[in-house]
């Protein structure tokens, strides 16, 4: 990374003092030497080469999808990570039920792990013409709805109330 030099690095003030011209020139100075080199961290011609911006990455390495990326980092155990998007409708009766929602991962094997997820939801509604979203779990005073559980076919999800139809977008990252 670049390191930042001020042409004038020792400029004293005593405060109250009028600055001399000079002294004006040289503070303004440091002040664009600042500026251009701000303006070089945000465009990155200031960063080393071995920064790797946000917009250099692939977009299997930063984008989410529907379909399963494998997101080219590594599990604990040296498996690849992958990331998918999973979206539907699930009916939401309340009481003690449960819902389904296949998430249409293929190749999960017995040792398969979750590694991170979260989601939101849209109760009796959907995501895409409401502004208020639930995020998952979503607990109020007396009602409650979340993902009760994630196997190798479906994710379950239960509510203590008959909200109904719910749109539901749940982002997994895992390893197979």
């Amino acid at each position: 990374m670049a390191i930042l030099t001020l042409p004038h690095p020792n400029i004293d003030f005593v405060p109250l003092d009028i600055l001399t011209a000079a002294e004006q020139n040289q503070l303004v100075a440091n002040i664009n030497a600042l500026a251009t080199f701000a303006n070089g961290l945000a465009d990155g011609t200031n960063l080393s080469d071995d920064i790797v911006l946000p917009r250099s990455l692939a977009p299997d390495f930063r984008d989410c999808s529907t379909d399963e990326k494998n997101t080219g980092k590594k599990w604990i155990d040296g498996r690849p990570i992958y990331r998918k998007v999973v979206r539907g409708v699930v009916n939401m009766t309340g009481g003690y039920n449960t819902s389904s929602l296949p998430h249409g991962i293929t190749g999960l094997t017995d040792a398969w792990e979750l590694i991170s997820w979260s989601g939101n939801m849209r109760l009796s509604g959907v995501l895409s013409n409401n502004p208020i979203k639930q995020a998952l779990p979503y607990i109020e005073g007396t009602h409650q709805a979340g993902i009760t559980s994630i196997d190798k076919t479906n994710i379950t999800i239960s509510g203590s109330y008959a909200w109904g139809n719910s749109e539901v977008s749940v982002t997994m990252e895992y390893v197979k």
